[in-house]
Protein backbone atom coordinates (compact mmCIF):
# COMPACT_ATOMS: atom_id res chain seq x y z
CA UNK A 1 0.00 0.00 0.00
CA UNK A 2 1.33 2.95 -1.16
CA UNK A 3 0.77 5.40 1.87
CA UNK A 4 2.32 9.05 -0.03
CA UNK A 5 -0.05 8.48 -3.24
CA UNK A 6 -2.28 11.38 -4.04
CA UNK A 7 -5.78 11.72 -4.24
CA UNK A 8 -6.47 11.59 -8.00
CA UNK A 9 -7.30 14.80 -9.06
CA UNK A 10 -4.07 16.07 -7.39
CA UNK A 11 -1.83 14.75 -10.24
CA UNK A 12 0.29 16.97 -12.87
CA UNK A 13 -1.56 17.66 -16.09
CA UNK A 14 0.61 16.64 -19.36
CA UNK A 15 2.62 19.45 -19.25
CA UNK A 16 3.91 18.29 -15.88
CA UNK A 17 2.59 21.60 -13.82
CA UNK A 18 -0.60 20.67 -11.27
CA UNK A 19 -3.32 22.49 -12.35
CA UNK A 20 -4.60 25.53 -10.07
CA UNK A 21 -7.98 23.44 -9.78
CA UNK A 22 -5.86 20.43 -8.56
CA UNK A 23 -4.27 22.73 -5.94
CA UNK A 24 -7.26 24.58 -4.73
CA UNK A 25 -8.64 21.08 -4.26
CA UNK A 26 -6.07 19.84 -2.47
CA UNK A 27 -5.80 22.84 0.15
CA UNK A 28 -2.20 24.09 -1.23
CA UNK A 29 -3.87 27.30 -2.82
CA UNK A 30 -4.21 28.33 1.05
CA UNK A 31 -0.34 27.92 1.78
CA UNK A 32 -1.16 24.71 4.03
CA UNK A 33 1.47 22.28 4.61
CA UNK A 34 2.79 19.88 1.30
CA UNK A 35 1.41 17.13 3.38
CA UNK A 36 -2.34 18.04 2.94
CA UNK A 37 -2.95 15.63 0.05
CA UNK A 38 -6.93 15.10 0.40
CA UNK A 39 -9.69 17.17 -1.37
CA UNK A 40 -11.02 20.38 0.16
CA UNK A 41 -14.10 18.56 0.70
CA UNK A 42 -12.64 15.60 3.50
CA UNK A 43 -10.79 18.56 5.20
CA UNK A 44 -11.54 18.44 8.70
CA UNK A 45 -13.82 21.80 8.98
CA UNK A 46 -16.40 22.94 6.81
CA UNK A 47 -15.84 26.22 6.60
CA UNK A 48 -13.62 27.95 4.20
CA UNK A 49 -13.06 31.25 6.19
CA UNK A 50 -12.38 29.21 9.76
CA UNK A 51 -9.67 27.06 7.28
CA UNK A 52 -8.35 30.37 6.25
CA UNK A 53 -8.01 31.22 9.92
CA UNK A 54 -6.51 28.14 10.51
CA UNK A 55 -3.60 28.43 7.67
CA UNK A 56 -2.55 32.46 8.72
CA UNK A 57 -2.34 31.08 12.49
CA UNK A 58 -0.02 28.37 11.29
CA UNK A 59 1.34 30.84 9.22
CA UNK A 60 2.13 33.40 12.50
CA UNK A 61 3.30 30.46 14.23
CA UNK A 62 6.09 28.67 11.62
CA UNK A 63 7.84 32.32 11.14
CA UNK A 64 8.14 32.59 15.49
CA UNK A 65 5.34 34.56 15.97
CA UNK A 66 3.78 32.30 18.67
CA UNK A 67 1.70 34.82 20.77
CA UNK A 68 0.86 36.66 17.52
CA UNK A 69 -1.37 33.44 15.86
CA UNK A 70 -3.34 33.07 18.98
CA UNK A 71 -5.97 35.44 17.39
CA UNK A 72 -6.26 33.63 14.14
CA UNK A 73 -6.61 30.07 15.70
CA UNK A 74 -9.36 31.51 17.98
CA UNK A 75 -11.35 33.10 14.70
CA UNK A 76 -10.81 29.57 13.40
CA UNK A 77 -12.44 28.14 16.52
CA UNK A 78 -15.07 30.58 16.67
CA UNK A 79 -15.88 29.97 12.66
CA UNK A 80 -16.33 26.20 13.48
CA UNK A 81 -16.70 25.13 17.06
CA UNK A 82 -15.24 21.73 16.16
CA UNK A 83 -12.46 22.24 14.15
CA UNK A 84 -10.62 19.86 16.37
CA UNK A 85 -7.02 20.78 15.06
CA UNK A 86 -7.67 24.52 15.76
CA UNK A 87 -8.03 23.85 19.21
CA UNK A 88 -4.79 21.39 19.21
CA UNK A 89 -2.77 24.62 18.01
CA UNK A 90 -4.08 26.54 20.04
CA UNK A 91 -3.35 24.13 22.90
CA UNK A 92 0.18 24.08 21.97
CA UNK A 93 0.76 27.55 21.24
CA UNK A 94 -0.62 28.27 25.35
CA UNK A 95 1.87 25.65 26.34
CA UNK A 96 4.54 27.10 24.53
CA UNK A 97 3.55 30.33 26.10
CA UNK A 98 3.65 28.86 29.34
CA UNK A 99 -0.09 28.74 29.68
CA UNK A 100 -0.65 25.53 31.53
CA UNK A 101 -4.18 25.74 32.10
CA UNK A 102 -5.32 27.27 28.73
CA UNK A 103 -3.50 24.69 27.13
CA UNK A 104 -5.25 21.68 28.84
CA UNK A 105 -8.53 23.07 27.82
CA UNK A 106 -7.78 23.37 24.53
CA UNK A 107 -6.18 20.41 23.62
CA UNK A 108 -9.00 18.40 25.90
CA UNK A 109 -11.33 20.10 23.73
CA UNK A 110 -9.21 19.19 20.75
CA UNK A 111 -9.31 15.00 21.76
CA UNK A 112 -13.30 15.32 22.45
CA UNK A 113 -13.99 15.99 18.63
CA UNK A 114 -10.69 14.25 17.20
CA UNK A 115 -13.73 11.74 15.28
CA UNK A 116 -13.39 13.71 12.02
CA UNK A 117 -9.87 14.63 11.65
CA UNK A 118 -7.16 12.94 9.32
CA UNK A 119 -4.60 10.41 10.74
CA UNK A 120 -2.07 12.55 10.96
CA UNK A 121 -4.18 15.07 13.03
CA UNK A 122 -5.42 12.26 15.15
CA UNK A 123 -2.06 11.41 16.31
CA UNK A 124 -1.01 15.14 16.78
CA UNK A 125 -4.01 15.95 18.96
CA UNK A 126 -3.30 12.58 21.12
CA UNK A 127 0.62 13.30 21.34
CA UNK A 128 -0.33 16.73 22.83
CA UNK A 129 -3.47 15.02 24.95
CA UNK A 130 -1.43 12.51 26.57
CA UNK A 131 2.14 15.18 27.26
CA UNK A 132 -0.39 18.05 28.56
CA UNK A 133 -3.14 16.80 30.25
CA UNK A 134 -2.51 13.43 31.39
CA UNK A 135 0.76 13.88 31.34
CA UNK A 136 1.19 9.74 30.51
CA UNK A 137 4.64 10.12 28.90
CA UNK A 138 5.16 6.47 27.50
CA UNK A 139 1.68 7.09 25.68
CA UNK A 140 3.53 10.38 24.26
CA UNK A 141 6.42 8.05 22.74
CA UNK A 142 4.64 5.64 21.44
CA UNK A 143 2.44 8.29 19.42
CA UNK A 144 5.18 10.06 18.01
CA UNK A 145 6.93 6.97 17.19
CA UNK A 146 4.13 5.55 15.55
CA UNK A 147 3.79 8.77 13.43
CA UNK A 148 7.55 8.85 12.49
CA UNK A 149 6.63 5.67 11.52
CA UNK A 150 3.36 6.63 8.93
CA UNK A 151 4.93 9.69 8.16
CA UNK A 152 8.46 9.20 7.86
CA UNK A 153 9.49 12.62 6.25
CA UNK A 154 7.65 14.83 8.67
CA UNK A 155 9.80 16.20 11.25
CA UNK A 156 8.01 16.90 13.93
CA UNK A 157 7.10 13.86 15.67
CA UNK A 158 10.89 13.72 15.61
CA UNK A 159 11.35 16.99 17.41
CA UNK A 160 8.69 16.70 19.64
CA UNK A 161 9.68 13.75 20.57
CA UNK A 162 12.87 14.39 21.91
CA UNK A 163 11.67 17.51 23.74
CA UNK A 164 9.31 15.54 25.61
CA UNK A 165 12.38 12.93 26.27
CA UNK A 166 14.49 15.67 27.62
CA UNK A 167 11.36 17.86 29.75
CA UNK A 168 10.64 13.82 31.60
CA UNK A 169 14.12 12.36 31.80
CA UNK A 170 14.44 16.33 34.17
CA UNK A 171 18.17 17.04 32.26
CA UNK A 172 16.51 20.71 32.12
CA UNK A 173 13.15 22.12 32.89
CA UNK A 174 10.27 22.46 30.67
CA UNK A 175 9.78 25.75 30.63
CA UNK A 176 13.93 26.05 30.08
CA UNK A 177 13.42 24.15 27.33
CA UNK A 178 14.29 26.38 24.03
CA UNK A 179 10.68 26.81 21.91
CA UNK A 180 10.59 24.25 19.13
CA UNK A 181 8.09 22.45 20.47
CA UNK A 182 6.59 23.88 17.33
CA UNK A 183 3.68 20.64 16.08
Amino acid sequence: MNRWRQEPGAGASRNGRNSASAAAQTGRILGLHSEIRHPIEQATTTSLAALKAYAEGDKERFQGKEAESIPSYKMAIELDPNFAIAYARLGAVYANEQSGVLSDEYVRKAFERREHVSEKEKLYIAAHYYASVTSETEKVIETYELWRQVYPRDWIPANNVRTNTIASAGWIKPSKLPNQHCG
